[in-house]
């Protein structure tokens, strides 16, 4: 399995994840689209995904969307 292999799982479960709410998934979901880890890069999709998270309180998630800002 190679590296990009690995990321573009990552991002399935990560997603999975994320859909059912989980804040540290929907941060790790928006690394991945904000760096273009296993999936095309996308600044909205990241955004939305870090802002899900921080509306649930995730600390980096709200640290990131000030960056953005």
């Amino acid at each position: 399995m190679t590296k990009g292999d690995v990321a573009t799982e990552a991002v399935k479960w990560f997603g999975k994840s994320a859909a059912q709410g989980i804040a540290k998934a929907q941060y790790e979901l928006g690394l991945c689209y904000y760096e273009g880890h296993g999936i095309d890069q996308d600044d909205k999709k990241a955004e939305e995904w870090f802002r899900k998270a921080a509306d649930k309180g995730h600390k980096k998630s709200q640290y990131i969307l000030s960056l953005c800002f």
